[in-house]
């Protein structure tokens, strides 16, 4: 079933495109009389519009754009009724059929909202996978780092190479000028480390200790292959990180500089 509502959907949005594209450049030019209606175009495949509007009735009239015009019968009193047409008897199914879907909206058909109410309900079929949320046959090793690496992962020193972007001099010189090895900053290490360990943030580390992002310097500091690599599978999937952590339903979570 949920495949099926995908395709109604993506069709849905496709002719909801078309339909809207084709009204800003064609028929509304020729309802705000700044052009002439083309004749040559199939309005056949037009749907057309129910209004009670005149006026929208007029419009669309004037631009070719089928259009069924719905009064109440008050309004019929006293009329002049020049031609009498002999009512269509078709087959009507009087049996609401059971909806297969709850029920988004009910109100007046021409408001807005009932076509947003359904978009935020098509949206509930369209999940797109977590792309931080997978496992890892990757295993911390306890010996330490060499210096290469060290400087690599320095996030005070500015990137370097073919890729890196150019370094601001304002922040240069204030990166220069951090102390890393301060006492404050030894005091706060201590924080987050004594933080870290309390029962209540033991299953939130990796959110303190990741990038929702891939570092730069795993891009700056690859081979030349693993760069080619690295930068391709970036571009593949670079719409899709930067709309999970745009939306906001999104439960994207930062992973380790290692599992990117």
């Amino acid at each position: 079933m949920s495949i099926r509502v995908l395709v109604a959907a993506m069709q849905r949005y496709w002719l909801e495109l078309v339909a809207g594209l084709d009204y800003m450049e064609i028929h509304q030019l020729v309802m705000n009389g700044k052009t002439q209606r083309n004749d040559s175009l199939d309005f056949t495949r037009l749907m057309g519009t129910f209004t009670f509007n005149l006026d929208i009735a007029e419009q669309h009239m004037k631009a070719g754009i089928p259009v069924y015009l719905i009064r109440p019968t008050e309004e019929f009193t006293n009329q002049i009724i020049l031609k009498a047409e002999k009512p269509i008897v078709i087959s009507v199914n009087d049996t609401i059929p059971e909806p297969s879907f709850p029920i988004v909206f009910e109100g007046d058909p021409s408001q807005a909202k009932k076509f947003d109410a359904m978009h935020r309900f098509m949206k509930i079929f369209q999940t797109y996978r977590n792309p931080f949320l997978f496992t890892t046959a990757f295993s911390p090793t306890t010996s330490a780092p060499s210096k290469s690496l060290q400087s690599a992962r320095d996030k005070f020193a500015d990137l370097s190479g073919t890729y890196a972007p150019l370094p601001i001099p304002a922040w240069v010189t204030a990166n220069a000028g951090i102390d890393q090895n301060s006492k404050r900053s030894q005091q706060r290490e201590e924080q987050v480390r004594r933080l870290q360990s309390e029962p209540n943030m033991k299953n939130n580390q990796d959110h303190n200790k990741g990038y929702v992002f891939p570092d730069p310097g795993l891009l700056v500091f690859a081979s030349a292959t693993r760069q080619s690599s690295y930068f391709h599978q970036w571009e593949h999937c670079r719409d899709g990180l930067i709309y999970r952590i745009s939306s906001s339903a999104s439960n994207a979570t930062p992973i380790r500089p290692q599992v990117w």
